[in-house]
Order: C-alpha cells, then structure tokens, then sequence
C-alpha cells in the first residue's frame, strides 16, 4: 500500500489477520503514475512499485510511535502559530513607531513599551488592547510547547536509544526523541538512521553537485594531535 492517511492503521490490521503488509512511500509511486491520477492508475503504479527488486519500504509504525509523531506534529504546529502572531504584532506596532528586532525573545521589549508610562500614552487605548490580546495569545501558546516539550523530555528518559543520542554534543530531548526510528535492525548501516534523522547532510548531486561537499576553506593550519 502507499504509506498515506490512514495507512499503518490498516496494515496493522491487515496484518493481525495474516496479511504481509508493506508500505511504500508517495514519492517512490509517483514515478510510475501513468496519464491522469485514479484509483485505476494509483493501484497500477503501488503494484509496479512493489515489484521493483530495489524498492524500499516503510517500516509499519507502532500506535506509540504515531502517537509520539502527533506530539511532535502538533508542537511545530503551536511553534508556527506563535511565530506568526508575534511576527504580526510586530508588524502592527511597527506602524507606530514601535520597532523591536525578530524572535519571540524581543516579546518582552514590546510588552515593556506598551506599559503606562513608558512612553506610548499618547497611542490610542485600542491599540494597548489588541497587543495584549495578543501577548495573551503568545503566552497560552508558549505555555502549551513548554507542556509538550516536557512530555517529550518525560518520554526520551524512558527510551534507550534517545537517552544515547543526548549523550552527543548538541542533541537534546526534542532532537532525540524525533527520530522515532523503528527498530536498528531494519537499517542497513548507521549511515542510513543519521539520514532519517537528519543528523548527516544528504548525499551530493551530480552536476557538479560533488564540488559543493564542503563548504569551509581548506584549513592552513598543520594538524594537532588531541
């Protein structure tokens, strides 16, 4: 089957009654797609997909791992709403004179502003309430990614392999746990988990794409032993 909406739920059901399932993902069918897209051609381009001798296929996720990815999908979700409200307000302030530089660590400077007193009297009152309607908003929503970033850390103390991961430079809770890999044994080497976690860049194109491998200058230092 294609591993869209709805797929790993029935191949685990398809599997509980005797079934061998395998997924493939929508861009490995696409290829084989012929004319106008139906359910005729779409049955016709899975089932020539599968036949490919070095076809991949999706490994069928656990109940806990989708429930895992819907932690994930919903705090990008909350993440991307904050940033858009704050980019707003930002943008409705900028109209007045109030200017403050991008990232939600600036919220504060414009919550000081607005502050009686603090220079911004003469704004008209409607302008006070809609900003705090909106540092409202942003706070609710920072609230909620700290909620969930707190589950998320709760679930990486109970999984071996993202407790691991932390153990490398740079790699927390959130970047561990959003692996949620199947098991090791379905890759073929170690390179190819750092790919699905992104933790390694992908592999160069060609024309010319090889030259491009590296993008820091050639060091003129001698090597140092550590």
């Amino acid at each position: 089957m294609e591993a869209c909406a709805t797929a790993h739920h029935w191949a685990r059901t398809l599997a509980a009654i005797g079934h061998e399932v395998r997924l493939i993902a929508p861009k490995f069918v696409k290829p084989y797609v012929k004319n106008q897209k139906n359910d005729m051609a779409d049955a016709e381009a899975i089932a020539e997909a599968g036949s490919r001798p070095t076809m991949r296929f999706v490994e069928v996720k656990t109940p806990e791992q989708q429930g895992l990815g819907m932690i994930f999908r919903l705090r990008d979700l909350l993440v991307g709403e904050r940033t858009q409200l704050i980019n707003a307000l930002r943008g409705h302030l900028a109209e007045f004179g109030l200017v403050t530089g991008k990232g939600r660590e600036n919220v504060d400077k414009l919550r000081a502003i607005l502050e009686p007193g603090a220079g911004s009297d003469d704004l008209p009152a409607v302008i006070c309430q809609m900003a705090q309607l909106c540092f409202d908003q942003i706070d609710g929503l920072s609230q909620r990614i700290t909620e969930l970033d707190t589950q998320i850390a709760f679930a990486s103390k109970r999984s071996w392999p993202s407790a691991r991961l932390q153990e490398m430079p740079g790699v927390g809770p959130v970047t561990a746990m959003a692996a949620f890999a199947p098991p090791m044994d379905s890759f073929r080497q170690g390179r190819d988990f750092s790919a699905r976690a992104k933790f390694s860049p992908p592999p160069p194109g060609s024309g010319g794409g090889s030259e491009q491998r590296s993008l820091r200058p050639p060091s003129t230092r001698s090597p140092v032993s550590v």
